[in-house]
């Protein structure tokens, strides 16, 4: 979240994330009075750290999230600017992690799903749908349908 020292980043929030193996897990470069006030929130939602000594470090070697020698899982966990009905506060510690709906989720974590690759497969093996009628200026179902038949 820094870069020659310097706050670089508007935010940062992981999700669903592990981390492993390495003296600080994040590092970070807001301050206590961020200028602007918005500039380095960052959140952690079930996020695992295994073997890092310190989570989430500030400026001047402070620690801002610990962590540990085993294994230690954040459901939660911030350090920021938010806005609200009530105007914009200021935050630090343990959240309450966002409600996930069943249908999106996989075990504890958000379901995912990587983008198919289609490297293996020659490309006379696809269709166009300007073949059968299309013409980029809007969309003729039939001339689509006859596609998947």
């Amino acid at each position: 979240m820094t870069f020659g020292g310097a706050q670089a980043v508007g935010s940062v929030t992981f999700i669903d994330s592990s981390i492993e193996d390495t003296p600080i897990g994040i590092l970070t470069g807001q301050t206590s009075d961020p200028s602007p006030s918005s500039i380095g929130s960052l959140i952690l939602e079930n996020v695992s750290f295994k073997n890092v000594q310190t989570a989430v470090q500030g400026p001047k070697n402070t620690i801002m999230l610990a962590g540990s020698s085993g294994s230690v899982n954040v459901a939660g966990w911030g350090r920021g600017h938010l806005y609200s009905p009530r105007g914009p506060n200021d935050f630090d510690g343990d959240i309450a992690p966002f409600p996930r709906p069943g249908k999106l989720v996989r075990g504890s974590k958000y379901y995912e799903r990587s983008k198919p690759s289609y490297a293996d497969i020659p490309a006379s093996q696809f269709l166009s749908v300007r073949s059968y009628g299309a013409r980029g200026v809007s969309v003729v179902f039939a001339n689509i349908l006859s596609i998947m038949r």
